[in-house]
């Protein structure tokens, strides 16, 4: 049997060529080597086609990985120490902002300090004063109620019993604005009796004007004992007004006097 004219199939370079009808008498083992050297030959030509610029292309892949690393390495570094330096100086300038709230509420504590106790020592001035001209009065008015019972009554008395009167209407005028509504009164009903005692001996004592009915040296003497508890009382509101210890005189003791 006569075969015809085989046609020949080209194929890649480096494989086998193959004609129409010899492709089937080729056994398994042909194929299976056939195949392999056509697989071998495919990868030994991709490795052919690997030039100097792929490889050029993968170590400057890895250059640049490795620069990006450092260079991002290098910006955090100078971006953490600027976030440091700032937060230094926030907290600094906190520090700075507490310190001087602290130094104000200090001055204004030490200043509200300051004017209570200069308030303190003025109140105890005027209370000195108050108290002192308040007891000189009462004194005057003593000795002047003895010198009319004696009938011995002079210039000199009168005299210094209208100086103590003076001085009492003083002080008293100074402490209407400075004495605490506390203590105000007290002083307010001493500063009259007083005042009616010295009515009484000064008219006992001039004559003009007259004096009035049942006014006469005794109840000009019982008058002036009980100013005693009237005393006793604005003193011992004066010494709880400024924080001394209270311990007033009783009227019995100050009547000994």
């Amino acid at each position: 049997m006569l075969e015809g004219p085989q046609s020949t199939t080209a194929g890649p370079p480096g494989c086998v060529p193959t004609t129409g009808p010899s492709l089937g008498r080729l056994t398994l083992g042909r194929l299976q080597e056939h195949s392999g050297r056509r697989v071998s030959g495919s990868s030994s030509a991709c490795h052919c086609r690997q030039g100097p610029s792929v490889v050029l292309a993968r170590d400057w892949r890895g250059f640049m990985s490795s620069s990006t690393t450092s260079l991002l390495i290098a910006v955090l570094g100078i971006f953490g120490t600027l976030v440091s330096g700032l937060l230094a100086q926030r907290t600094a300038e906190r520090g700075r902002a507490a310190d001087l709230a602290h130094a104000e509420r200090q001055r204004i504590d030490d200043r509200e300090y300051q004017a209570i106790a200069n308030t303190r020592e003025a109140l105890r001035a005027c209370y000195v004063a108050l108290n002192t001209a308040a007891l000189e009065y009462h004194s005057e008015l003593n000795h002047f109620r003895y010198a009319l019972e004696a009938g011995e009554v002079t210039d000199e008395m009168r005299s210094r019993l209208e100086d103590a009167r003076r001085e009492q209407r003083a002080q008293n005028a100074q402490a209407q604005m400075i004495v605490p509504d506390s203590v105000l009164p007290a002083a307010n009903k001493v500063t009259i009796r007083l005042n009616v005692v010295y009515g009484i001996v000064k008219r006992i004592d001039g004559g003009f004007p007259p004096a009035r009915p049942g006014e006469s040296v005794d109840e000009a003497r019982a008058r002036i004992k009980e100013i005693w508890s009237y005393l006793d009382t604005m003193r011992s509101l004066m010494r709880e007004s400024v924080g001394a210890t209270t311990d007033p005189l009783t009227t019995a003791g100050a009547a000994e006097r």
